[in-house]
C-alpha cells in the first residue's frame, strides 16, 4: 500500500497547486462530470443501462426516460450526501458514521419510487444474486449493523490507510446486505461520502463484465468466518485482517487515480499536452515505455484517438 499511497499523494500535491476541493455542486463542470459518470456506472452495475446523453437530459434538462427514477435517485442521494461530507470536513467535524447516515442515503436513493419503503432495514431474509453466501437473517441485521458502524468508526481513513479501510468497509457492508434493494448503490455512495469527509473527490466504480466471477469468488471467500465475529459488542480486526484485500484495494486505488487525474488534466489546455511517446523519445526512452508508466500510474495522461497525451509536469 505504500507504493499506492505514494502515487495518490503525488496526485494530491499536483492538484493542490491549482485546485482545492470546492463545494460539490452541479454548477461546477468538474463536479458535474464526476456526478454524471458515477451515476451512469452505478446504475449500470444494477442492470439499468443509460448512455451519457440520457443521464445529462435527465439531470440537466429534466427530460425523463424509463431510467429516470434510478438516475435521479442515485444522483440526488450522491450530490446531497457528498455536500454533507464536504461540510463536515471544512467545519473540522470528526467523522462518525451513524445509522441515520446509512438510512438517509437509502431513503434519498428511492424517494422517487412510490413502491419502495426506503426508510428502514429489511424485514425478511434474502439471498445475494449470483453469490453462494447467505447474509444474516433479518432479525440480526440491526445487531450486525451496530457492529459494522462501531468498526467503521475505529478505522483509519487518513493517508496511506484510506484505501485499505474503504475495502474493509465495502466487504463488511456487502456481507450484511441490510436493505431489500439498493445495497450496492448505498455502499458506493457511502464510500464516496467517507472520501469527501476526508477531502478526497468521489470515485467512479466501474463494472467490468470480465471481473464479475472473480469478484463474486472474492466476496464468498471474504465472507467465510463472518459469523465467528458478527455481531459483537466490541469490533475485532482478526477476521478482517486475515484476508488479502489487495485486489479490491487496487481497484479502489485506480478509481481514485482516475478521479484525481481527471481533475488535474481539466486544468490543462489541449495545446499544453503532447504525445507521451514523443516525450519519452525526447528523454531518451523507447516509445512504448511511456505506456508502461501510464499503466503503472506514474504518468498522468488522457487518451485521444488511441494515443496518450500528457504534460512534462505530469511525470513522476
Amino acid at each position: 500500500m505504500k507504493n499506492i499511497w505514494k502515487l495518490i499523494k503525488w496526485r494530491l500535491e499536483l492538484l493542490s497547486k491549482f485546485w482545492s476541493l470546492t463545494k460539490p455542486n452541479v454548477k461546477n463542470k468538474e463536479w458535474l462530470y464526476l456526478f454524471e459518470e458515477e451515476t451512469r456506472n452505478s446504475i449500470m452495475i444494477e442492470g439499468y443501462f443509460a448512455n451519457k446523453k440520457e443521464i445529462q437530459n435527465t439531470i440537466s434538462n429534466k427530460k425523463y426516460s424509463k431510467n429516470s427514477e434510478e438516475i435521479l435517485g442515485y444522483f440526488d442521494s450522491a450530490s446531497l450526501v457528498y455536500e454533507f461530507g464536504y461540510q463536515k470536513y471544512i467545519n473540522k467535524e470528526k467523522f462518525e458514521l451513524k445509522h441515520s447516515d446509512i438510512k438517509t442515503i437509502h431513503s434519498l436513493m428511492f424517494r422517487w419510487q412510490e413502491s419502495k419503503k426506503p426508510w428502514d432495514y429489511r424485514l425478511w431474509d434474502i439471498m445475494i444474486n449470483k453469490v453462494r453466501i447467505k447474509p444474516p437473517v433479518w432479525s440480526m441485521v440491526l445487531l450486525c449493523l451496530d457492529y459494522f458502524i462501531s468498526y467503521v468508526n475505529i478505522l483509519d481513513f487518513t493517508e496511506d490507510n484510506i484505501v485499505s479501510s474503504l475495502s474493509k468497509l465495502h466487504v463488511l457492508f456487502e456481507s450484511i446486505h441490510p436493505f431489500e434493494d439498493g445495497n450496492g448503490r448505498v455502499w458506493r455512495v457511502l464510500i464516496n461520502y467517507v472520501l469527501l469527509c476526508h477531502w478526497y473527490p468521489n470515485i467512479i466504480i466501474k463494472w467490468v463484465e470480465s471481473e464479475k466471477e472473480r469478484y463474486f469468488t472474492w466476496l464468498e471467500k471474504w465472507e467465510i468466518g463472518l459469523y465467528d465475529y458478527f455481531p459483537l459488542n466490541i469490533p475485532k480486526d482478526d477476521w478482517v485482517n486475515k484476508w488479502d484485500f489487495s485486489s479490491l484495494e487496487k481497484t479502489i486505488s485506480w478509481n481514485l487515480f482516475e478521479s484525481l487525474d481527471y481533475l488535474i488534466l481539466s486544468h490543462y489546455k489541449s495545446y499544453e499536452l503532447v504525445p507521451v511517446a514523443d516525450l519519452m523519445v525526447q528523454k531518451g526512452f523507447k516509445e512504448d515505455y511511456g505506456r508502461q508508466l501510464v499503466n503503472r500510474g506514474k504518468i498522468i495522461a488522457k487518451k485521444i484517438w488511441n494515443q496518450w497525451f500528457t504534460n512534462e509536469n505530469l511525470i513522476l
